[in-house]
């Protein structure tokens, strides 16, 4: 009995009631696109850029923003307010 027996994380929607599961990589996986997403918005920020370097740059953290899913966010009414729950797996 252990941290790493929990495989998944159930989640309820305290405003809607919608329930949805998430996995421990999925947590991982958001943290670093995440993080990535910050760093390329502050190295295309502060960074001289040519005009072409600088729209590409902007499509590509773009891209990734529409990629990004918070997995402790209702995806129905996208609310934080949400109840957690280890489940075990076999």
């Amino acid at each position: 009995m252990g941290f790493f027996k929990y495989k998944e994380i159930e989640c309820t929607c305290l405003r809607c009631g919608s329930v949805w599961y998430t996995t421990k990589k999925e947590i991982r996986e958001s943290k670093r696109l995440k993080r990535e997403i910050s760093m390329a918005k502050f190295d295309n920020t502060w960074r001289l850029h040519s005009v072409r370097t600088h729209r590409n740059n902007v499509a590509q953290i773009a891209f990734m923003e529409s990629m990004y899913v918070d997995p402790f966010r209702c995806p129905d009414c996208g609310t934080m307010d949400v109840e957690y729950c280890y489940v075990e797996s076999d």
